[in-house]
């Protein structure tokens, strides 16, 4: 059962929401995709990452009036779909016996229309709002009604999200739940993956620090081409500095032409040998290669090597610790059909004083986070062979890292995979990429070496 198929209607009405779910493969498009198919809806950026928001008076949604509606992008591709049944406003005057009722209404109408009982999910704490909710799972569709209260009904939402994403988020695989105990053991949800965990906020990721990371990635992202580079080329140099601006490390490298041209022909002599090495000559042992042999482009090859999978670059990630050289000044990309290449043998700029890492200290958007393997690099020397790796998703958020002496609160991962060469550690805090937002330690001793470090993934 999918909650699309459940859905027709004409979207001549440019105050009706349905054609959102009803009318495109929503799951498989972004917001710029949305917006060519639905001009009439206007877009804001919101406050969380990725998020687009657009408001009106008098929009439906299944012939109900509804209040807003707001749509997440994770990775260029929408991850949920979220709908303002009954906004703040209107619930602040409401009696909560009148609240409770219309949200009895709405989950008759959602069952009526996916013809299928609810299951209560675990409520969710974000600061003094506790979001009670209930789901439904459809064939391509979780379908969450949440019912969010704190001291007065604060606002209704239905949330609809990708499926593989949605059951992550309730099985607490997902970004917003964390370990801990419910406060009232009769509140405890039984049934298929259920849990009974809440995620305490505490203040995380403060609207204020999302803000201006967001705004310097915008600003980044908006960098113009200098004359002789193409857009191209200045997309995949941009996207490649946020990454190193999320990393702590200079955001500056300039695309060079001279670079560009040796990129150039390293993708073109691959692309012309029909596979990737760095032996051919032509710059490829200057450069990061890339193969694609669906959409290629120069920004989607940043992405690649910062990911930087499969088993013959498990251990190194050198890829990535080329693009996040702390003393890379200048690149240039190429690209020929499937094949890109980046210059990436540049030291020309003064580079860091701290030792730095991805994801990177400090607050870092889990859009940007690929793969499941994890790195740090010391400026300061090479790192002891013997080092030891420790890995905790913190129980709260917490702005400075524990005391040495102290053991954490929270979830300690098994880090069976490490590599250490040179100044940099590999190391794989889990089996599977981890993309759950929360605070998360990482210890690094052994050898006269010893540094912890906190990464707020949100």
């Amino acid at each position: 059962m999918s909650l699309v198929s459940t859905i027709t209607i004409s979207h001549t009405d440019a105050r009706n929401i349905e054609p959102l779910t009803a009318n495109v493969d929503i799951w498989r498009s972004n917001q710029s995709q949305i917006a060519r198919k639905f001009p009439e809806l206007s877009w804001k950026s919101g406050d969380e990452d990725g998020e687009f928001v657009h408001k009106s008076r008098k929009m439906s949604f299944w012939g109900q009036p509804v209040h807003g509606v707001s749509l997440v992008e994770t990775e260029d591709s929408i991850t949920s779909l979220k709908i303002t049944l009954l906004d703040q406003g209107e619930a602040l005057f409401m009696k909560q016996s009148a609240f409770d009722a219309e949200v009895a209404r709405w989950n008759k109408i959602i069952t009526e229309r996916l013809k299928s009982e609810g299951t209560r999910v675990p409520n969710i704490l974000k600061g003094k709002v506790k979001h009670l909710r209930m789901a439904w799972n459809c064939k391509d569709t979780v379908v969450v009604l949440s019912a969010n209260t704190g001291l007065k009904p604060d606002r209704i939402e239905l949330i609809c999200y990708e499926r593989d994403f949605g059951l992550a988020q309730l099985k607490l695989k997902g970004q917003q739940l964390v370990e801990e105990p419910l406060d009232d053991p009769k509140e405890k949800i039984t049934g298929s993956g259920a849990d009974t965990d809440v995620f305490i906020d505490d203040g995380f990721a403060p609207k204020e620090v999302k803000k201006e990371i967001r705004a310097k990635i915008k600003e980044i992202n908006a960098r113009k081409a200098p004359d002789g580079i193409s857009k191209d080329v200045q997309d995949a140099v941009n996207l490649l500095n946020v990454y190193r601006f999320l990393s702590r490390v200079p955001y500056d490298v300039k695309a060079d032409k001279g670079m560009v041209a040796a990129a150039e022909d390293a993708a073109a002599i691959c692309s012309e040998k029909g596979q990737l090495s760095h032996g051919f000559g032509h710059s490829t042992d200057k450069c990061n290669l890339a193969m694609n042999s669906g959409n290629m482009s120069m920004a989607i090859s940043v992405m690649q090597y910062m990911e930087d999978s499969g088993a013959n670059n498990r251990e190194r990630r050198g890829h990535r610790r080329w693009c996040i050289n702390h003393k890379m000044g200048k690149t240039g990309f190429g690209i020929t059909g499937a094949y890109s290449a980046m210059y990436s043998m540049d030291h020309s700029d003064r580079g860091v004083r701290r030792n730095y890492s991805y994801p990177g200290h400090g607050f870092y958007p889990v859009k940007y986070l690929h793969g499941n393997g994890w790195s740090y690099h010391s400026v300061k020397g090479n790192i002891p062979s013997d080092c030891a790796v420790q890995v905790w998703k913190l129980k709260k958020f917490q702005e400075k890292a524990p005391k040495w002496s102290d053991t954490p609160e929270g979830k300690e991962y098994s880090v069976d995979f490490k590599f250490i060469y040179s100044d940099t550690i590999v190391f794989e805090p889990d089996s599977e990429p981890i993309t759950r937002r929360g605070t998360y330690l990482v210890r690094l001793k052994g050898g006269g070496f010893k540094e912890q470090y906190l990464v707020h993934l949100y």
